[in-house]
């Protein structure tokens, strides 16, 4: 077993949410690692709403990594994000294939995501 460490930021009480979603075709896909009070819905191909029940934080980033059984399958994918909205503690997502075309996730591809907050003013 690995030895763990404190996890240590560069600003003073960030939270990391790390947040792993399995495709499942033309539905929301199954979110396998998140948070408690997280949703995830299918806002049209290839966009996905994640939805938190209470505000965690000053927004600060996100990263990603998009896997699958079939690695080859997600050659040239990219994913983007929206800005987070306050009001619904929320951030849209957006999945483009090669053709830059909006695109659902199939199933045994995966994302890989860490959201970053800030508890405290920026």
């Amino acid at each position: 077993m690995m030895d763990a460490y404190p996890l240590r930021a560069t600003s003073p009480e960030v939270q990391f949410h790390p947040v792993l979603l399995t495709g499942t075709g033309a539905a929301a896909p199954t979110k396998t690692l998140g948070g408690n009070g997280l949703t995830v819905t299918r806002t049209s191909a290839g966009l996905y709403l994640l939805t938190w029940s209470e505000n965690p934080g000053t927004f600060l980033g996100m990263v990603y990594g998009l896997g699958a059984d079939t690695p080859s399958a997600l050659v040239g994918y990219t994913l983007v994000r929206d800005t987070f909205t306050t009001a619904s503690n929320s951030i849209e997502i957006r999945l483009t294939n090669t053709s830059d075309a909006a695109t659902d996730l199939a199933a045994a591809q995966y994302i890989d995501l860490i959201f970053m907050f800030k508890r405290t003013a920026v």
